[in-house]
């Protein structure tokens, strides 16, 4: 349903998807995940997207994000830093 973390002010949920052979990111609501299944959350697809770092990050770092369920669950996750140049 959601996600935070300490540094930024924001984490929005984004999806990633071809329009009229255009790719276009969009912020979504929320990600279903069916009972018993799985997402991925990956470059060009399903990702999170910080917003208003509070302080610089570095490669190689991790940074703790909390996810939201709508089942009233949290789970803290720890995703590492990456520089653009290792994304491609």
């Amino acid at each position: 349903m959601s996600a935070s973390s300490d540094v930024c002010k924001v984490v929005e949920l984004h999806k990633m998807e071809t329009v009229n052979e255009v790719m276009r990111m969009q912020k979504v609501d929320q990600v279903v995940i069916p009972a018993n299944g799985h997402t991925e959350f990956k470059p060009g697809g399903s990702h999170l997207m910080i917003i208003g770092l509070n302080r610089p990050l570095k490669d190689g770092e991790e940074v703790e994000i909390k996810l939201q369920f709508a089942n009233s669950i949290q789970k803290t996750i720890k995703v590492p830093v990456k520089n653009r140049e290792s994304m491609r």
